[in-house]
């Protein structure tokens, strides 16, 4: 039922490979499109971790400051398994830290310091860059043919396995909650679930029309997103322009995370989504049940400044993404990895 073998746009790669040796073959850097305003009521902390998570920081952080976690603020959730730097914001209305730029702790130190009008939250992040290592590549030829077609096609955008918990336990926890009726108490469980289940079924539509070829090229009656937005429209008769549109990167079509208010889609486009739903009605029913309203996101991901530098079998690729898109569903078209990490 929960199978993560999701179709592939340039076909099943050739090559193997071995990811997250260290975490340092994983690095991840923040950016955002506007800088601080170098004052107000939060103070902003620039970090460097490694063998924690983004929220394991959080409460090691709040001890040390003497704040709650609530009063922490992050844009974005980094991987354990990395070495990776992000900003967090701290609520210290008229106050200053003595000494901030000294703290730290096992796993995590601060790099620099400034401060912001406003509470870091999911949203502000522009992006994230990053710098992979994958070791032991059997196959250069393959892996670098496609860096080729990625630069010019892009990749699908799955959301990636660890969206759904190690041993996907995001989505049976989810299938208790919205399925079965559990009751949780905690709110950012619950928000963890459902996002897991939406993006379960996104990512079952869009391997879909992977499958057909048609993840890339509008449908009639397709919703379609424009770049850097979320802004959407509804296409009745695809044309020209709108090929054009696609692959000028202006646009791309998208496909539903559900919840209520759908059906935005219409013809082909909405035949292909309801024939997924069709298998996961009590789910839809769950998710309408806590309140998610319909959302949409990009088919496809272009990864910005892919570069590829292979010596002896250890291909180090860099390259940027927007916030909420996972360097794996771009490795998942270079190669056959395996996770020596996580």
């Amino acid at each position: 039922m929960y199978s993560l073998n999701w179709s592939y746009a340039h076909s099943l790669p050739k090559s193997t490979a071995y990811f997250k040796y260290t975490p340092e073959d994983f690095q991840v850097n923040e950016f955002f499109n506007t800088p601080f305003s170098g004052a107000g009521e939060h103070i902003l902390i620039k970090i460097e971790k490694k063998g924690l998570t983004t929220l394991e920081v959080i409460k090691s952080l709040a001890k040390l400051v003497n704040k709650p976690p609530r009063a922490i603020g992050y844009a974005g959730l980094k991987d354990k398994y990395a070495l990776t730097t992000q900003w967090l914001s701290i609520h210290a209305p008229g106050e200053e830290i003595p000494g901030i730029e000294q703290i730290s702790a096992t796993g995590w130190r601060i790099l620099e310091h400034t401060r912001h009008h406003k509470k870091l939250k999911p949203g502000f992040l522009a992006g994230n860059h990053f710098l992979v290592r994958l070791r032991e590549v059997s196959d250069e030829k393959d892996l670098l043919e496609r860096i080729g077609r990625i630069k010019e096609y892009g990749v699908p955008n799955y959301f990636g396995e660890q969206r759904f918990g190690r041993n996907i336990n995001n989505l049976l926890k989810a299938e208790e909650m919205l399925v079965q009726g559990r009751k949780i108490k905690d709110r950012f469980l619950k928000g963890m679930y459902c996002s897991a289940a939406r993006s379960w079924i996104y990512n079952l539509i869009l391997s879909r029309r992977v499958s057909q070829q048609c993840w890339d090229i509008p449908l009639s009656g397709d919703v379609m997103q424009l770049h850097g937005s979320n802004s959407i429209f509804v296409v009745d008769s695809p044309d020209n322009e709108l090929f054009k549109r696609i692959k000028d990167r202006d646009i791309s079509p998208a496909s539903p995370l559900p919840g209520k208010s759908k059906n935005k889609a219409t013809d082909e486009a909405l035949k292909l989504i309801e024939d997924i739903y069709a298998d996961w009605q009590p789910w839809l029913t769950g998710l309408e049940r806590y309140g998610l309203e319909e959302d949409w996101r990009a088919n496809i991901l272009h990864a910005e400044q892919l570069t590829c530098d292979i010596i002896e079998n250890t291909a180090e690729l860099t390259f940027s993404l927007p916030a909420g898109a996972y360097a794996t569903a771009v490795l998942r078209e270079l190669c056959l990895y395996q996770d020596k990490l996580s």
